[in-house]
């Protein structure tokens, strides 16, 4: 993405492309959006198990997040 290559994050560029406020998204991860700001700003490191839920609310598979699916049933 064009986003990307301007520098911004990956996860601030999947989120635009799914038309998602930070707000909207910390909605249906149960996140704040002070967090998803300093994650998309590179401040904060997110745990794989957030990131697959993040991924699951950008309706994204998590490999595009860097981390593998869980492997839970």
């Amino acid at each position: 993405s064009s986003a990307i290559l301007r520098g911004e994050s990956l996860l601030r560029a999947l989120r635009k492309w799914r038309d998602m406020t930070q707000l909207h998204l910390a909605h249906r991860t149960n996140l704040t959006q002070g967090y998803l700001s300093e994650l998309e700003a590179g401040r904060k490191t997110a745990t794989p198990q957030t990131l697959r839920v993040i991924a699951k609310a950008l309706d994204i598979d998590c490999a595009w997040l860097g981390v593998q699916k869980s492997n839970r049933r």
